[in-house]
């Protein structure tokens, strides 16, 4: 169960509070998919679990997190991600080809299957820990409000910014062809 400082669902001290929280969430979430985020919160809020499925984040994980401005976690998972398991899979290699091999399939494989099972989560406590740290910026409800609607939503730049990802990582494996051409 989440923590009360972050239960926006629980029982509220007052009707204002809830219309504010949850015009809070509706702000962050935006116009896009509004619908299917608030069941699927609504459903974590009520205890029933913390996993479930998101086809956006099986077959455009890429996009969808800068989509919805995860902008740390699009990092992690354009940069940090592969370079952590490279190295991993090189220090491997180093002792056996094969298990090397083996591991970086099951561990592309994990990702690439395992992410989409709590990518709906992964984007709850996002929005919640965003929407903390607007409440504890500014007092006024119609700057939160204004602050939330900035930085929540979805933008064009994440998929501008996956397109430059994308483009780099082709001319990466491209130069990295063509070095060893």
């Amino acid at each position: 169960m989440a923590n009360e400082q972050n239960d926006i669902f629980s029982a509220p001290q007052s009707d204002l509070e809830t219309n504010a929280d949850l015009s809070l969430l509706d702000a962050f979430i935006g116009e896009s998919n509004r619908s299917f985020y608030k069941e699927r919160f609504a459903k974590f809020e009520q205890g029933g679990g913390r996993a479930g499925w998101h086809w956006p984040a099986l077959f455009v994980a890429a996009f969808w997190l800068p989509h919805r401005k995860m902008w740390a976690l699009t990092l992690l998972y354009w940069i940090v991600l592969p370079i952590v398991v490279t190295i991993f899979i090189a220090i491997v290699g180093a002792f056996s080809t094969g298990l090397a091999t083996l591991l970086n399939f099951l561990i592309y494989t994990l990702i690439w299957l395992g992410f989409p099972t709590i990518a709906t989560n992964v984007y709850y406590q996002h929005a919640l820990r965003k929407i903390e740290g607007v409440r504890q910026q500014f007092s006024s409800p119609e700057q939160q409000l204004q602050e939330i609607q900035r930085i929540g939503g979805t933008g064009i730049g994440g998929y501008v910014l996956a397109g430059i990802l994308i483009a780099l990582s082709v001319f990466v494996v491209v130069a990295a062809f063509m070095a060893g051409a």
